[in-house]
């Protein structure tokens, strides 16, 4: 294990090995190191030709701390630098995300179970997701189905976005949310002494 690695030393660090990183005299961070994936200007993080992305959208960039990991849409590893995805999706009045990737048991799971701690409508889009680790993807679905992610496959999206598909486990979410967004705000409903 090496800990707070040299500039000169990251040649010789692969994937798997330990790395600790001390933020701070009271903080560290470990991790093991993945194998290098979607590194900006690498054809690695090209998007797939068959995603279409549509007008007007933007670009959401991570991992920009040199000697952290960033395994969530929304934070490096050790959240202490967020991306402002939060306030770009709440600003737009986002309430539903759905979600694909690589990475199920890292990235995806990480990235899904911070949008349900922002208060997001969760949905994974299994056939869309692929697991670099296939023996920690069961634990990963656990995790996420146990923080009230949504399950789906990608023959079923249009009909949830159309709202033709109205799951039961969405509108209980949904009530979820609203239950928390009335404590927070500590607001009591009318005729409910």
């Amino acid at each position: 294990m090496l800990v707070n690695p040299l500039p000169q030393e990251f040649g010789m660090l692969k994937a798997g090995d330990r790395v600790t990183f001390r933020i701070s005299e009271n903080r560290s961070i470990h991790q093991v190191l993945k194998p290098q994936i979607c590194v900006e200007n690498t054809h690695g993080a090209n998007l797939h030709n068959d995603i279409t992305v549509v007008a007007n959208s933007g670009k959401i960039l991570k991992g920009l701390h040199p000697k952290l990991g960033s395994h969530s849409a929304f934070w490096d590893a050790g959240k202490h630098s967020s991306t402002r995805l939060v306030e770009r999706l709440k600003q737009q009045k986002v309430t539903d995300l759905y979600i694909a990737g690589l990475g199920t048991e890292n990235c995806i799971m990480n990235t899904v179970l911070d949008a349900r701690l922002h208060g997001f409508r969760t949905i994974l889009i299994q056939d869309a997701c692929f697991p670099f680790d296939k023996r920690k993807e069961a634990f990963a679905k656990q995790e996420m189905l146990k923080h009230g992610v949504v399950f789906t496959q990608c023959h079923l999206v249009d009909n949830l976005l159309a709202g033709k598909d109205r799951r039961l486990d969405l509108g209980y979410i949904s009530l979820m949310n609203m239950a928390i967004s009335l404590k927070e705000a500590a607001v009591v409903p009318q005729g409910s002494n």
